[in-house]
């Protein structure tokens, strides 16, 4: 795996300057949320000011806004894309958690490839390269 240039918290390492630290208001915790199977796994994160605009107004290219929910057209975009880019301190092959975030493609399977997925989730992977346990927002 590719390591991506970082900046140190706490234990773990982060996305690359510029490096902005903002205290958080509140965390919001999806209310299906399931530790055992992984399902639901977001979390809304309130933040004490805005961090997307400049003093200009101007969108920041650091830091953008994302489409939440999925709307169709979105989902049935990202159904047809063959590759996705996988980024984590979850498990490697030498140690339980990685101390930078680590990233690596993987390619989109059929349904039929993977057991136990639900709608929300996609079925992707790579022999050696995949998304392993830790590289969930709540890996406690």
């Amino acid at each position: 795996m590719q390591q991506t240039p970082a900046r140190e918290m706490e234990y773990m390492y982060i996305c690359a300057p510029p490096v902005e630290d903002i205290q958080i208001d509140k965390v919001i915790v999806h209310k299906d949320f399931s530790q055992f199977t992984g399902h639901n796994d977001i979390e809304l994160i309130k933040l004490s000011k805005e961090v997307v605009r400049d003093e200009n107004g101007k969108l920041k290219d650091n830091i953008q806004p994302i489409c939440l929910p999925l709307d169709d057209t979105l989902q049935k975009l990202t159904e047809s894309q063959e590759e996705f880019l996988v980024t984590g301190w979850g498990k490697t092959e030498t140690a339980d958690f990685s101390d930078v975030m680590l990233e690596t493609k993987i390619t989109q399977k059929t349904r039929k490839d993977c057991r136990n997925i639900t709608s929300s989730q996609l079925c992707a992977g790579d022999l050696g390269f995949d998304s392993c346990n830790g590289d969930i927002a709540n890996n406690q």
